[in-house]
C-alpha cells in the first residue's frame, strides 16, 4: 500500500512537471523562459530520479522488512509450537506431580483420619459403655418395678376393698358415735377425754400443771370448770368443754339442704347461748387468783367452723364476755406457749439456786482456803523441827555410830546407810479466791 502511493506521488509531480513545461513553453516563447523551464525541467528530472533511488532504496526496505515479518512470523509460529508442547507437557508433569502429591497426602490424611476415627470410636465406646450399662440397669429396674407395680396394684386392690368395708365400717360406728353424742353425760365425757389428751399432747402434766374437774358453790349452784390450767405467777385459766352439739348433729342427718342450714343456724345460735351462761357464770369471781378469762374448748374444727359460717362475730363477742373460743389446734398452741412459761420459770428458779449454790460454795472455798494455809504453816513448821532433829541425829548419834566401822565391826546394811536426808523445798500454800 505504501509502495502505490509513492508512485501515485512520483506519477502525479511528473504530470504537473509536464503540464508546467508545456504551459511555459505555450505563454512564453521567449529564449529566456526556455531556458529558465529547461533549468527547472533539468532540476525536475533530477528531483524524479533522486526520488526514484528514494522510492527503490524504500522498495528494497519494504522488502526485507517484508521478509523479516515473514521470517519473525514463522519464528512467533515455531515459538508459539514451542511454547504449546512446553507448556502442555509442564502441565501434564505439574498435574501428574500434583496427583501424585495429592495421592499421598490424602493417603495419609485417610490414614491418619482413620486412626483418629478409631480411637474416637473407642473414645465413644468408652464413654457410651457406662451408659449402655446404666440403661441395662435402668432397664433392669423398670422391669423390676413393673413387677412390683403388678404386685402393689394387686395390694393397693385389696387395701381399697379393705378401705371400703372400713368406710363402711366407719359410717356405722360415726352413726353410734353421733347417736351417743347426743346423750349429754356421754358427749361430756368426750369433751373432757378430748381436752384431757389435747393436754397431754400440749406436753402439760395432769399432777401439776392442771387440775380435772374442780368445782366450786355458788349459793346452791354448783360451778364445774372441766380443766384449770396454773400460770406461772400464781395465775390461772378456765376451761370449759360442755359445748352444746346436738343441733350441729341434726345438721349431719338432714335430708335436704335448707333443714341442714337451720340445723347450722340453731347450732351457731347455741354456741352463742354457752358464751353468754359461761359469762354469767362469772368464774373470775369464784377463784383466787382471779382468772382473767373462760375458754370455751370447742373439740373439733368442724364444729367451730360451722359456728363461725352463720355468726361470724361470735370471736368478738365471746372477747367482749371474756370467754376465748379455742379449738384443739388453737387450745394446743395456747397450752405451749404455758408449757414453755412454766419451763422458763423453773429453768429461772434453777438459775436462782444455782447461783446461792455458788455463792455458798465460794463461801466453803474461802473458808476450806484458809483451813488450808493454816495447815501449810503447820507443816512448814514441822518439817523445820525435823530437819533440825535430823541434822542433829547426823552430827551427834551417826557420828558416834560410824566410831564402830573404824573399830572393825562392819555395818550390816553398809556405811552409806547411816544417813538422815533432810527435807527439802517449800510447800505451795493454796491462794484464797478473790
Amino acid at each position: 500500500m505504501q509502495i502505490n502511493t509513492e508512485y501515485i506521488t512520483l506519477f502525479s509531480i511528473a504530470l504537473s512537471a509536464g503540464i508546467l513545461i508545456g504551459y511555459i513553453f505555450t505563454r512564453f516563447r521567449y529564449k529566456t523562459e526556455t531556458r529558465l523551464l529547461t533549468e527547472a525541467l533539468f532540476q525536475t528530472e533530477k528531483d524524479l530520479k533522486a526520488l526514484n533511488e528514494h522510492f527503490l532504496e524504500i522498495s528494497n526496505a519494504h522488502a526485507a522488512a517484508k521478509e523479516k515479518i515473514l521470517l519473525l512470523e514463522d519464528v512467533r509460529k515455531s515459538m508459539t509450537d514451542s511454547f504449546r508442547a512446553i507448556s502442555a507437557g509442564a502441565i501434564q508433569e505439574n498435574n501428574r506431580s500434583f496427583l501424585d502429591l495429592a495421592k499421598m497426602t490424602l493417603s495419609e490424611y485417610i490414614t491418619a483420619a482413620r486412626t483418629d476415627f478409631d480411637s474416637r470410636s473407642k473414645a465413644i465406646g468408652d464413654t457410651v459403655k457406662p451408659v449402655r450399662e446404666a440403661l441395662d440397669r435402668y432397664d433392669r429396674q423398670v422391669t423390676a418395678m413393673e413387677r412390683e407395680r403388678e404386685k402393689a396394684y394387686g395390694g393397693l386392690y385389696r387395701q381399697v376393698e379393705t378401705l371400703a368395708a372400713s368406710q363402711s365400717l366407719l359410717q356405722k360406728e360415726t352413726g353410734r358415735l353421733a347417736t351417743a353424742l347426743r346423750i349429754p353425760h356421754v358427749r361430756g365425757r368426750w369433751g373432757e377425754i378430748t381436752l384431757k389428751r389435747t393436754a397431754e399432747l400440749s406436753g402439760m402434766q395432769n399432777r401439776c400443771d392442771f387440775i380435772e374437774q374442780p368445782s366450786t358453790m355458788d349459793g346452791n349452784t354448783q360451778k364445774r370448770p372441766d380443766m384449770i390450767v396454773r400460770l406461772p405467777g400464781n395465775r390461772l385459766i378456765i376451761i370449759d368443754a360442755k359445748v352444746p352439739l346436738s343441733a350441729y348433729l341434726d345438721s349431719l342427718e338432714a335430708e335436704t339442704e335448707s333443714r341442714q342450714e337451720a340445723f347450722l343456724e340453731t347450732h351457731a345460735k347455741q354456741v352463742r347461748a354457752h358464751i353468754q351462761n359461761l359469762s354469767k357464770k362469772s368464774y373470775w369471781a369464784d377463784f383466787d387468783p382471779t382468772p382473767e378469762f373462760v375458754v370455751l374448748f370447742i373439740p373439733g374444727e368442724n364444729f367451730f367452723s360451722a359456728a363461725l359460717s352463720k355468726i361470724p362475730e361470735l370471736i368478738e363477742e365471746g372477747v367482749q364476755k371474756k370467754v376465748i373460743l379455742a379449738t384443739p389446734t388453737t387450745l394446743i398452741s395456747l397450752l405451749k406457749t404455758i408449757a414453755y412459761s412454766w419451763n422458763r420459770e423453773t429453768t429461772a428458779e434453777n438459775a436462782k439456786a444455782i447461783g446461792e449454790l455458788g455463792r455458798e460454795l465460794y463461801d466453803r472455798l474461802f473458808l476450806m482456803t484458809d483451813h488450808l494455809s493454816r495447815l501449810g504453816d503447820d507443816i512448814e513448821k514441822c518439817i523445820g523441827t525435823y530437819n533440825q532433829v535430823a541434822g542433829s541425829f547426823n552430827r551427834r548419834v551417826l557420828a558416834s555410830a560410824r566410831k564402830f566401822t573404824e573399830l572393825g565391826i562392819p555395818a550390816k546394811n553398809g556405811e552409806e546407810k547411816l544417813q538422815i536426808e533432810p527435807v527439802e523445798g517449800m510447800l505451795k500454800k493454796p491462794r484464797k479466791p478473790e
